[in-house]
């Protein structure tokens, strides 16, 4: 399984670099938006994610994996015109995309009895997380924003929930589904409780590496029977 993967990181190593490079350019140009383009730049690294997975479309639960950058692609998009209206309308897609990250886990989810202490610990304390966030966000939010936000982070605590009971053997996909959860907690506090200047600076790196990471991390998990399939 060790020598599958290492060659899944032979084969794409030039698409996963191009996926940093192009994250790096995206970042190096924050400080000078709105420019025209900048929502391409910021969709590159995901369609390059994309690009990366198409070969292993025939296989169901990869083509899951599929549906959830292309919609995470769309709410790139739509969030980098920034404002509220835009936030609210990125929800949508964004939520798609973890409800079909969801779908792709859950094929490989353990019942909650064959997990071990650590991983029953680390699923409390994110939804503890998500209570307290949104006690935070309860006397702050306007009724629309409160409700699509408070399904939101339903969503996305249940999709690292569900990357904890994925039964793999690295922990790859877990890194990705946590850093992503923690550039959206970094979003949310500043774009509704407290403005953090540098935030776009510290989200944008730890967004596109939980993307990365979870695209990596599951199909090079998947090697052997995508391998096998092809």
């Amino acid at each position: 399984m060790l020598a599958k993967k290492m060659a899944f990181f032979r084969d794409h190593q030039l698409n996963i670099l191009a996926v940093i490079i192009g994250g790096i350019i995206y970042w190096i140009f924050i400080p000078f938006k709105p420019y025209v383009g900048s929502f391409l730049i910021k969709w590159l690294p995901v369609g390059l994610l994309l690009l990366m997975a198409w070969p292993y479309r025939a296989k169901d639960a990869t083509a899951f994996l599929l549906a959830a950058l292309f919609f995470h692609g769309i709410g790139d998009i739509i969030i980098d015109f920034e404002g509220d209206i835009y936030i609210l309308l990125a929800i949508f897609p964004f939520i798609l995309g973890h409800v079909l990250y969801i779908f792709a886990f859950k094929e490989d989810a353990r019942p909650w009895t064959q997990l071990n202490g650590w991983e029953k610990a680390l699923i409390v304390l994110i939804f503890v997380h998500g209570l307290i966030m949104a006690s935070i966000l309860l006397s702050i939010l306007k009724l629309v924003f409160l409700l699509l936000i408070a399904v939101y982070m339903i969503i996305i605590l249940s999709m690292v929930a569900y990357s904890i009971r994925a039964d793999y053997s690295e922990r790859l996909v877990l890194v990705g589904a946590f850093l992503y959860l923690l550039s959206d907690t970094v979003i949310a506090i500043s774009s509704f409780v407290q403005f953090l200047p540098w935030s776009p600076y510290f989200t944008w790196p730890t967004y596109l590496l939980g993307q990365l990471f979870i695209t990596v991390g599951y199909l090079s998990e998947k090697i052997e029977s995508l391998t096998a399939s092809s």
